[in-house]
């Protein structure tokens, strides 16, 4: 198979086992929403959130090098499920009993409390798993990971809308959650043991010592990454309660299925992208340009659609309870437009190896959008907490844009941007027009408008469709 039907594939069965995992996490919110209500959207957004800013811990970069590493070198998995593996479960151990702690310093509240615990419990569990996940992209085989988180969101959701139903709380859904942790953790442990190779246990400090050293840049990478993404829902509530982190959550969460579309093509070219930066600068350049492409393609529609329609859209899925979130979905979706292509020049930058600016850049921004929020947020709650996430965004991507260029990947913006634009102005009139439309029908009819008319100014070339043709026909 070749590389690029190879990328392909992956993207497809990743995209198709997210869409339905995020459909499935997309109802538990909307069933959180309606059964609990703004504050109690706020309370499970926040114990997230709190949970995995500590949970930063126990990655210390280590499933991006094994990705990196194995991608080069299949022969270094075995070593990996080994020695890496104990490393992660110690880390993970420890993690645990530092959030624990910190909860306890950090508010009196008894229900909170025991929600980070058991939130605790249960990401302990998919933090774990990151390894085989890490594994499986190395592979390229990350329909078995896509397969598997499937099935855990259908236990958590169908399970946890049941008990909401039946009456139960919020702690019944966090004990739902832990429950379907185990089953993920145990199905992706048996997959990696029957598909790839056997897993166990050793310790081999001078090892670890090594991995950590080379580890050190995707971490701090991720631990400015991660703090950006949840500082703000923190902040609010901590400063302005439970309902405003409510608000301001109901938005987040719609952005956040949606900035999954970038993450996973990324997941899928980023082994190709390291193997074509030791063989071929040509090819690693064609392929990051062809990326930032689709990327535009998809993001300007996504992001347009949603600050014409959000009104509609959070009124369509939550309820007037959060008319609120009108305004700061409105603001987060323009952000789209940076978050899909920072993702992928981040990326390139760790693929060429380049981490350390990856890390600059991500700790700039970090900074500066923690700055704002402090700023923002007493003053304008959660409206200024979307703010300071589409300025940081924007920031982030003139960073990155010169950083990539200054390596030799620069990208000519005005010629990848002007097929999408032309489609988008098309698409911008059909929405204006059918306004009086279902939502459902304004949206699938604007989309087909969209790709018809990027089919039309020859926006996907015959080189793409001949790729996806040939994919269909394989069997």
């Amino acid at each position: 198979m070749s590389t690029a039907e190879s990328i392909t594939k992956n993207v497809a069965s990743l995209y198709i086992g997210e869409i339905i995992s995020q459909i499935l996490t997309f109802f538990l919110v909307i069933a959180i929403a309606r059964y609990l209500g703004d504050a109690g959207l706020g309370k499970y957004s926040f114990v997230f959130s709190f949970v995995a800013l500590f949970l930063i811990l126990a990655d210390m970069g280590l499933p991006t090098l094994i990705t990196k590493e194995v991608a080069k070198n299949k022969a270094l998995t075995k070593a990996h499920l080994t020695k890496t593996f104990t490393l992660k479960i110690l880390l993970n151990i420890v993690t645990f009993f530092i959030t624990i702690a910190a909860i306890w310093f950090s508010r009196k509240d008894t229900e909170t409390i025991l929600l980070v615990t058991l939130a605790g419990i249960a990401m302990f569990f998919y933090n774990l798993a990151g390894m085989y996940r890490a594994i499986f992209q190395a592979y390229e085989l990350m329909k078995y990971e896509a397969s598997s988180r499937v099935i855990e969101r259908f236990i958590a959701a169908g399970l946890g809308i049941f008990l909401f139903y039946r009456g139960y709380g919020i702690v019944s859904l966090f004990l739902v959650l832990i429950f379907s942790n185990i089953v993920y953790y145990f199905m992706l442990y048996i997959l990696t043991k029957t598909k790839i190779s056997e897993v166990s246990l050793a310790i081999d400090v001078e090892s670890w010592k090594q991995n950590l050293k080379e580890s050190m840049p995707f971490w701090i990478t991720t631990v400015f990454i991660s703090i950006y993404f949840r500082i703000d829902t923190i902040m609010l509530g901590f400063m302005k309660g439970f309902a405003v982190t409510g608000w301001y959550n109901a938005a987040l969460k719609i952005i956040e299925v949606i900035t999954r579309i970038p993450f996973l093509l990324i997941v899928a070219v980023f082994p190709a992208l390291a193997k074509f930066h030791r063989l071929s600068y040509d090819k690693t350049k064609l392929l990051y340009e062809k990326s930032f492409y689709y990327m535009i393609l998809l993001a300007l529609p996504i992001a347009t659609g949603l600050i014409l329609l959000a009104d509609r859209v959070i009124l369509h899925i939550y309820s007037s309870e959060f008319t609120n979130s009108v305004i700061a979905l409105q603001i987060l979706a323009a952000s789209l437009i940076f978050i899909f292509v920072n993702y992928l020049m981040g990326y390139l930058l760790n693929a060429i190896d380049r981490q350390k600016l990856f890390t600059l850049t991500s700790g700039i921004t970090t900074i500066f959008n923690i700055l704002l929020n402090v700023i923002l947020i007493p003053k304008y709650s959660y409206i200024g907490a979307a703010v300071a996430t589409l300025i940081s965004e924007i920031l982030s991507f003139s960073m990155l844009y010169y950083l990539t260029s200054k390596n030799k990947f620069s990208i000519n913006l005005a010629k990848i941007v002007a097929k999408p634009i032309i489609a988008n102005i098309a698409m911008i009139g059909f929405v204006i027009y059918l306004k009086n439309l279902h939502l459902i029908l304004i949206i699938s009819i604007s989309a087909i408008i969209y790709f018809l008319v990027i089919l039309a100014i020859k926006g996907i070339g015959k080189e793409e469709i001949n790729l996806l043709q040939s994919l269909t026909q394989k069997k």
